[in-house]
């Protein structure tokens, strides 16, 4: 209607289409960006001349005062967990692949891990992405995040805490696990295969029942889900306890030479996307995804699985 009364038409008035649906996938990518959709429209809408615009503009305004209002009145925490599962999942996957070629399918695996209670494992050369995908799971669900490149050498300390001097005093073993794994709801583990025994031995029941041996007791963690890279595959039969504990696994390759002018523009546009996580998505008061959200989701499934008999 713009286009008719005030002329020829302009990409400000596709633009305008595009927000028309506040569900649409324009509204959603603003989102995710930090902008409101409503803001922007109203900006379009200032640029136009003639009549219908400045009508348009000023019961957009209007409109905007009216949804301050109500977001003043109404605002209370959880409000995201109203929302379809579709949608926040749609929001998860383009929060994790943001800036990323050829890594669909991995944040897709990384989202059914995280909703099915598992870990993912990675294989692929160093600069694939797999540390920054687990990084954006912590920003998606905004929680703690814990990383490390696990070698030979590699003590305990550095990955479930350092002793507590306190607890020494009184002939006590006790890790203070603030800040380390037993901690963290989202983990990446690198070159996981190259643990010694003492971590791998600890690694088997944290990754599986989610539980750790601190001194005398045995505590939860609430590990989500952890990601585990490597640029092999395990050739000891020792490894293959360590290895039942990723029950998805995917090979990720280096971007292929046909995506590769794809990627550098990518990263010519914005060089802060490999560096600043899920970007925008960050400063979003509320999580998109939450492991209370997975396990809810996994116990509704779960009623509706019929086995057979023969089972």
């Amino acid at each position: 209607r713009l286009g008719k009364e005030d002329g020829d038409i302009e990409p400000a008035h596709l633009l305008l289409a595009l927000l028309e649906d506040p569900r649409g996938n324009a509204c959603k990518v603003l989102a995710l960006m930090g902008q409101e959709p409503e803001t922007v429209r109203r900006r379009v809408l200032g640029t136009l001349p003639g009549a219908a615009a400045g009508v348009r503009l000023a019961a957009a305004e209007q409109l905007m005062k009216l949804q301050d209002a109500t977001d003043a009145r109404d605002s209370t925490p959880g409000v995201r967990d109203q929302e379809p599962l579709s949608d926040r999942l749609e929001m998860a996957h383009i929060a994790l692949t943001r800036g990323l070629v050829e890594r669909s399918v991995e944040a897709k695996l990384l989202l059914l891990a995280a909703l099915s209670g598992e870990h993912l494992f990675l294989l692929g050369p160093p600069g694939t992405a797999k540390s920054l995908l687990a990084r954006r799971l912590a920003e998606v669900c905004r929680g703690s995040f814990f990383e490390r490149l696990l070698t030979r050498f590699t003590v305990p300390e550095e990955v479930f805490g350092p002793l507590s001097l306190k607890a020494l005093e009184n002939d006590e073993l006790r890790r203070k696990v603030e800040g380390f794994l037993p901690d963290a709801e989202v983990a990446f583990l690198d070159e996981v295969f190259k643990a010694n025994s003492s971590i791998l031995n600890a690694l088997l029941a944290l990754l599986n029942e989610r539980v750790f041996d601190n001194g005398g007791s045995r505590i939860a963690v609430p590990l989500w889900c952890a990601v585990a890279a490597s640029n092999e595959l395990p050739e000891s039969d020792e490894l293959d306890a360590l290895f039942d504990r990723f029950l998805l696994r995917r090979a990720v390759p280096r971007v292929s030479d046909g995506a590769l002018p794809s990627f550098l523009q990518a990263t010519l546009e914005s060089a802060e996307l490999f560096h600043n996580s899920s970007g925008p998505a960050a400063s979003r008061p509320d999580p998109v995804l939450t492991a209370a959200n997975a396990a809810a989701l996994r116990e509704d499934a779960a009623e509706t699985v019929a086995f057979p008999v023969e089972l």
